[in-house]
């Protein structure tokens, strides 16, 4: 749909989906399509994109769109999924999109594919915002490991709750 309307896209989507052969077809030169890609690759990824773009509906935390924006990515998401509670200011920060039809989230999309400085600014406020609402590695594996490996290995230690961060 962006295509259409003479915009410059070109899509790269990394892994097996179900969709991918139709993709291919109905994209062709216009998407890139490698497949799975090794972890330590994704950072390229990432680097290399203006936009990341994830209409899932079923995904149910949506970690893939948290590492979009902390490589400085405008990201835009399905309204009223779990993906889109890391938009915490949509418009700013990114873009929420209530509908699945192809031509809705074309319309949201055009005008930053058309700005290469709305997608810088929307991409730093994206990153500014997960720098300062994700939670930080010690209170990722006290709040949701450690308990369980305690409990696997039959002990239990008194411990204050981990607050995280909203």
């Amino acid at each position: 749909a962006l295509g259409r309307r003479g915009l410059p896209v070109h899509l790269l989507a990394v892994g097996e989906g179900a969709q991918r052969a139709d993709i291919a077809r109905r994209l062709g030169a216009r998407a890139t399509l490698p497949g799975a890609v090794p972890q330590s690759v994704l950072t390229h990824v990432y680097a290399s994109a203006d936009i990341y773009v994830f209409p899932s509906e079923t995904e149910t935390f949506g970690n893939v769109v948290l590492e979009a924006e902390a490589s400085g990515l405008p990201v835009a998401v399905r309204a009223g999924t779990a993906p889109a509670q890391m938009v915490r200011a949509p418009g700013i920060d990114g873009l929420t999109i209530a509908s699945g039809e192809a031509s809705d989230w074309a319309e949201a999309l055009a005008p930053l594919v058309a700005d290469a400085e709305a997608r810088r600014h929307m991409g730093a406020a994206a990153r500014r915002a997960v720098l300062d609402h994700a939670p930080d590695w010690r209170e990722v594996f006290e709040a949701d490991l450690l308990s369980v490996w305690e409990k696997m290995a039959g002990r239990t230690t008194d411990r204050p709750e981990v607050a995280r961060a909203a």
